[in-house]
């Protein structure tokens, strides 16, 4: 419902580029794209273990748009990329991966030898 209420906000803008759309249910409360508990830990180590490769945040998250079916714009991409990014860190700590470098701009992540 608030995609849809975002291409609502989209076509009036484009009558009146002056319009101001309520901040009520733009205040990022709202969760989009949930899972259920585990499903994204879960998902991330196995992309990790399947990869040839360390990955990224941003390559984890793409793979979970096309593994989940949603839309991947941009505002979509990055609120995956933030909530990869805090499991990734909450799986550090359990020792189940480690920071394997940067690619430029985002850090690399692989599973730990002996992990899983």
């Amino acid at each position: 419902m608030r995609t849809s209420i975002k291409h609502i906000d989209a076509c009036v803008a484009l009558f009146d580029p002056n319009a101001k759309p309520p901040a009520t249910y733009h205040d990022g409360l709202i969760p989009r794209h949930t899972a259920p508990k585990g499903h994204l830990k879960r998902f991330i180590l196995t992309q990790l273990r399947e990869a040839s490769e360390p990955l990224s945040a941003r390559q984890i998250a793409n793979a979970w748009v096309i593994d989940q079916t949603i839309e991947g714009d941009a505002d979509t991409l990055r609120l995956l990329r933030k909530r990869i990014g805090i499991a990734i860190n909450t799986i550090k700590k359990d020792g189940l991966v480690i920071e394997a470098g940067m690619d430029g701009v985002s850090k690399l992540w692989t599973l730990k030898k002996g992990g899983l």
